[in-house]
């Protein structure tokens, strides 16, 4: 298989260009890491972890693969979701997808039934109106009490916009 074929075959083009851009990329990577004393600078224990979550992940996602019938990414995705319930716990990973249930419903009550994209633009356009709401009815209970911020406190900064 000449380079001639290889060019005629667009397939095979897209993929020697997308493995040697690949390599070129982790190559420029390496080279860096080495020319600068940045690798030097690094904290070990946090490096030496790094590198023992990507062998592990991608060990685990690699034999996931041929386990379950998922693609490579949709095992690593798996893995990460495993290893942040691990080490965050369930109860914020359940809260925070009771809150991306929340603004898909909310923000399915907003859009047309036939757009592109319609559970991201649900989840964004329902956060949105779910944290202008929060932020509303935390002013208004403010301002009904009659009472102000502790000092030093905005009560939009309080909401988290600024």
């Amino acid at each position: 298989m000449g380079l001639v074929s290889i060019v005629r075959d667009k397939t095979s083009l897209y993929r020697a260009a997308t493995l040697t851009l690949l390599a070129l990329g982790f190559g420029a990577l390496i080279a860096g890491f080495l020319s600068t004393s940045i690798w030097s600078s690094r904290p070990t224990e946090m490096t030496e972890d790094l590198i023992r979550f990507t062998i592990i992940t991608a060990v685990i996602s690699l034999i996931l693969r041929f386990v379950l019938p998922v693609r490579y990414a949709n095992s690593v995705l798996l893995v990460w979701f495993a290893y942040h319930v691990l080490l965050v716990g369930i109860v914020p990973v359940l809260s925070a997808l009771l809150v991306t249930a929340a603004a898909v419903g909310v923000g399915s009550l907003l859009l047309p039934k036939r757009i592109p994209c319609r559970l991201a633009f649900a989840v964004i356009s329902g956060l949105g109106v779910t944290q202008r709401e929060a932020r509303t009815s935390h002013v208004e209970q403010h301002a009904h009490r009659g009472s102000k911020q502790p000092s030093g406190i905005d009560s939009h900064a309080a909401c988290g916009s600024s």
